[in-house]
Order: C-alpha cells, then sequence, then structure tokens
C-alpha cells in the first residue's frame, strides 16, 4: 500500500498534481512487485465557494478521473482502476489563507506471490543498473527547487500509455525474478532515488547517463520512472521486456564496493556521509 501527495505540483497545476499522485502511489506498489488493484483518495481543499477554489477541486477530481480511466487493471485490460474509498474535506483555511490543493491518493496493490517482492537497496556488487524513463526538463514543484525557495513551472506530465506499460513490464520482470532491487524517482529525483538504494547495504556505483539536459535537470528533475539493479546474465531478459512494451531502458552503470557514487564523472560523494544527512538533517537543523 501506498499513499502520495504533493502540494508544490498542485500550486502550479491541480490537474497534473492529480495525476502524478494517482500514477506515483502506483509505481511505489510497482517498485515491490504488486499490481495496482485499487485506489482510495483523500480530497484536502480551501472554501468551495471561492471560484478559484473550486476550480482547483475541479481540476483535481479531473486529473484523477483521467488517470484511473487509462491506467488500466493489468490483469482486466480497458478496465479502470476502481476507486473503492474516500472522503472529501472542505474549508481548510487559516488566517494565512488556503492550503494548497490537495488531492492525497492511497494504492492497494497485489502481490501473486510475497516470496517474488523486492525492496530499494542494492543488493551486491557488480550488478547492472538500469534506468527506466527518460529525464526530462520537470524542476518544477520539486524539492531542487523548494530547497532555493523557488516553485517554478514545468512540473511532471506523464504519459498514461507509458507509465502503464512501466508497471506492466516491472511487474513481469519482478515476478520471473529477474531484478534485485527497484527504486521509483519522484522526491528529489534520479540521484536522491540512487543514493536512497545504496544507503542500507553500504554500496556503491559508478552510472554514466547520456543526455542533453544541465546537470541538475538530469539530477533533480522529478519525471518519473525506475531505477533497476539487474544481474549481468539477466541484462538481455530485461531490455526484450521492457522493449516489447515500447518503453525507454538504458544500461547506465555497475555497483561496486567502493563506498562512493560517482555520477557522470560530475559527482562522487561519499554513502556514509550522504546517509548521515538524511538520517540527521532535520536533526541537525533543529540544533
Amino acid at each position: 500500500i501506498s499513499t502520495d501527495h504533493n502540494p508544490r505540483y498542485n500550486i502550479i497545476s491541480p490537474y497534473w498534481g492529480a495525476v502524478n499522485a494517482v500514477i506515483e502511489s502506483m509505481r511505489n506498489v510497482a517498485a515491490v512487485g504488486a499490481i495496482p488493484l485499487a485506489l482510495s483518495d483523500c480530497l484536502c481543499f480551501g472554501n468551495p465557494e471561492n471560484p478559484s477554489q473550486m476550480w482547483e477541486f475541479v481540476e483535481s477530481i479531473r486529473g484523477i478521473k483521467d488517470t484511473c480511466n487509462y491506467m488500466y487493471l493489468k490483469e482486466h485490460q480497458k478496465k479502470p482502476v476502481p476507486i473503492i474509498a474516500g472522503n472529501v474535506s472542505f474549508y481548510n483555511e487559516s488566517k494565512s489563507g488556503a492550503i494548497p490543493p490537495s488531492p492525497m491518493i492511497s494504492c492497494l496493490g497485489k502481490l501473486k506471490n510475497v516470496d517474488t517482492a523486492i525492496s530499494m537497496s542494492l543488493k551486491s556488487k557488480n550488478s547492472t543498473l538500469f534506468l527506466i524513463g527518460e529525464r526530462k526538463n520537470e524542476l518544477g514543484g520539486s524539492v531542487y527547487y523548494n530547497i532555493f525557495n523557488e516553485l517554478g513551472s514545468n512540473l511532471p506530465q506523464p504519459d498514461f500509455e507509458e507509465a502503464r506499460n512501466q508497471i506492466y513490464a516491472l511487474t513481469d520482470s519482478i515476478d520471473l525474478n529477474l531484478i534485485r532491487s527497484c527504486h521509483d524517482i519522484s522526491d528529489g529525483g534520479f540521484a536522491v532515488a540512487l543514493f536512497e538504494m545504496s544507503f542500507k547495504n553500504a554500496i556503491g556505483c559508478s552510472v554514466d547517463i547520456k543526455s542533453n539536459l544541465s546537470i541538475k535537470q538530469l539530477l533533480f528533475s522529478e519525471t518519473g520512472g525506475f531505477i533497476i539493479e539487474v544481474g549481468s546474465k539477466n541484462e538481455n531478459k530485461i531490455t526484450t521486456i521492457f522493449k516489447k512494451h515500447n518503453l525507454m531502458v538504458e544500461k547506465i552503470g555497475t555497483t561496486n564496493l567502493s563506498n562512493h557514487i560517482s555520477i557522470n564523472s560530475k559527482i562522487k560523494i561519499n554513502i556514509l556521509k550522504a546517509k548521515d544527512c538524511w538520517e540527521n538533517g532535520l536533526r541537525n537543523k533543529l540544533k
């Protein structure tokens, strides 16, 4: 089960914010090997008597509806993923104004076999890393911009067919025990996802991604996708499955025991230092 929502996206576009909340909740359950089966929503908004805030609500509902209609149930093609429960909360305001439009989405996934479930932590050295999904200039609403007190405008705009096929190909591959670990790309972008994969087992990696994007766009754009860890003997099988679904799959590097993550010869950071920031950042800030 997974719950997702990014209020910064919704400030930019309540429609695309809702689309991203639905798809990201589905990506999260798919990343462990579960098939998205049903959704629940918690819709929190301001005063619906205010036309602009009623518009935010309507746009969010439209985004949820459109996404569900095109993110079909894997085992029942052309049938939308159903919303089986939910609630709406209006008049969420303070003296400073209304909250950002907040469509919070939960996804329930089904595992065919719990023994095939995987986690996000890298498992071994000399594994191959693949990137699923092209990186795009979609920094709007990102953690990166938020650090600099900026919002931006180019938020992720997922393609429904691509997102659906990514989930299908990924869950097929996990069912066949072809993937050792997987992490979806969302908050913080590619770089944060890669570091989060390394922390538990202190496994490093060297990665090289070919892209025309600037380094900040490449590393921190929150365009959806996945990073997967695969044994060398399964590389061709993975490539075949994802290409059968007309998906971009790119071999980007290998894991190692260097205790560092290296990306495009632009970044080389010690895993333990990064993990300390990740675990204790707020605590250190409050000292």
